[in-house]
This record gives C-alpha cells, structure tokens and sequence, in this order.
C-alpha cells in the first residue's frame, strides 16, 4: 500500500511503511516524481561510486549514502529522490524502522538535494518562527511542548529545514517526551507510540490545528544553555559576535559529516552568513528542573 505524505514541501509515497506521525494526504491526482520510500528485498549496493567517507556503519558517495542501524537495518538514499531499506531480519520493529527513517535518511536525502538544515525545533507565533538549538539531551522537545501550551505552533522537530530567503519549511510534525517529562506534564503514556521499541521515550500527538503547513520568516534563534536558577542572571543574552553566531550555526547544521561529504559546505555557508543578517540570535539560559524551566519560558517572550 502506498502512503503519500507532503514534508518539507516535497511529495513523498512510503510504499508499505505508514508513518502515523504524519498526515497522510489524500490526493487523487497523479503526483509527479515523489520521493519514494520503499523496502528494498535484494542486497543494498554496498559498492558505492566516487566514494568520499566510509566507516563500518556510513557510507558515502556523490550521490549515494548508506547507513547502517546495527541489529535493526540498512539506509540507502540515493540522488535525492529514493530512500530504501531494508531490515537486518523479519523480528525488526516497524516503529524502529520509522523512527531511523524521519531522521538521517531524510535529512541525507534533503542534503542531497541542497536543503540548509539545522538541527533544532522550529515554533512558531503570531507569523514568526522561532529555532531552539541544542544539543542532544539538552530537552528541546521539553521546551517546544511547553511553548505550545503556551499558544505557539509546531512548524518541524528535531530537522528544520530553511529556505535562502529565510523562512522555515514545514517538516516533521511531532514532539518526543521522554517518560519523566510526561510524568511531569501529567500525560498518560499507555496510548502513546514508543519511538522505539522497549525505550520510554513517546511520540506526542499534535493536533492538526497546532502544526503549521507552511514557510514560516524566521524571527529568532536561541542556543539552549542549561544552568543552574539564578533569578539575577539575564535569561535572554543576544549573541552580538557575528563569528561566534556563525560559528555557533556552523556547529548545529544537521549531520555535518554528510555536508561535507556531499561537497554541501559552500553552499551552507553562503545560507548561515546570509542568516546573520536576517534574525535575532541569542542564548537561552534556563535551568535543569522542569518547574523552574517552565516557569521561566511562561514569564518571559521569546
């Protein structure tokens, strides 16, 4: 069966994998050259041409990528227009193999194509979005569902995707929790998809209203810096140093192996320096505890 979704304003048609954490579009009319996303039954080409990186799980070509999950599956993405898999043995979890797919493989394929991608959560209020950038770990989901309790939007998690003018593409639509957010945010986790199996971190659903559907101007990028409470200290710093934004940007592209790999840089650079140009960019201080964190983001705009 087929599943044809619409992401980063690309057409894509899943073949025999749904992704319920996408909108699936109903579209009778013939889409022309989606993107195809299939399971792939023979062997993944592992004799890849031109070949520019290579280590036991990641392979990388002039237009070819191949990425291995151990014990779950193998990723080939090929000229921007096909992602095949196909998985280690018949036992593999579907939800494991869609949680890898809506990340490196999709973000590979849009590197392919020549997409700016930034590794953060985009919201969005009032006709702006805004970015949280940090690294793994640091809670960007914690605080995107946090803002939207708040009234914000959500424009992408985790892979957004910026156009040369600015503005962020609508991309993947949904915000993970792990099981001590939900805990806290009072969220019963008995209905919700774990994003892997037997990992208790869940996929939140978002309801249709709150997930924006199109290019949004980009307002404002914050780094999340975690510290400890101290009520005297600026919870917004503006990051003045053109270097150290661009630097900072630079350091938060998505996959930054696969940019270089792909021959990507130039024109990465000319689209973050472009950036500068464009949004306030700042940290974003805010402490380890959940309360005092929310707290903080209800007391101050963003």
């Amino acid at each position: 069966m087929d599943n044809l979704y619409k992401l980063f304003n690309l057409h894509w048609n899943s073949k025999n994998l749904n992704f319920p954490e996408l909108k699936e579009l109903k579209i009778k009319k013939k889409i022309q050259d989606p993107i195809i996303i299939k399971e792939r039954f023979s062997d993944l080409d592992n004799s890849i041409k031109d070949l520019k990186f290579s280590n036991p799980f990641l392979k990388i070509g002039k237009n070819y990528l191949n990425i291995k999950i151990p014990d779950i599956c193998t990723f080939q993405i090929t000229n921007g227009k096909l992602i095949e898999w196909k998985k280690f043995d018949n036992n593999i979890n579907s939800q494991d193999i869609r949680t890898f797919c809506l990340g490196s493989p999709i973000g590979a394929l849009l590197i392919q194509r020549g997409y700016l991608l930034i590794h953060a959560n985009a919201l969005e209020k009032d006709g702006k979005a805004i970015l949280c950038i940090g690294r793994s770990g640091v809670g960007k989901s914690t605080i995107a569902y946090q803002l939207l309790k708040q009234g914000w939007n959500l424009i992408s998690d985790d892979i957004v995707a910026l156009t040369s003018e600015g503005k962020v593409y609508p991309g993947i639509p949904r915000i993970k929790l792990w099981k001590d957010a939900l805990n806290h945010f009072e969220i019963n986790s008995s209905k919700l998809i774990p994003i892997r199996d037997k990992l208790n971190k869940y996929i939140i659903p978002i309801e249709s209203p709150r997930i924006i559907k199109k290019t949004v101007p980009l307002k404002a990028i914050y780094f999340i810096v975690r510290d400890r409470y101290d009520k005297s200290k600026k919870v917004i710093s503006p990051i003045e140093s053109e270097k150290e934004a661009f630097l900072k940007l630079r350091n938060n592209t998505y996959r930054p192996l696969f940019v270089r790999a792909l021959d990507k840089e130039g024109g990465n650079f000319l689209k973050l320096k472009n950036l500068l140009t464009k949004v306030f960019i700042a940290n974003l201080h805010l402490p380890d505890e959940i309360p005092k964190m929310i707290e903080i983001l209800k007391s101050n705009a963003l």
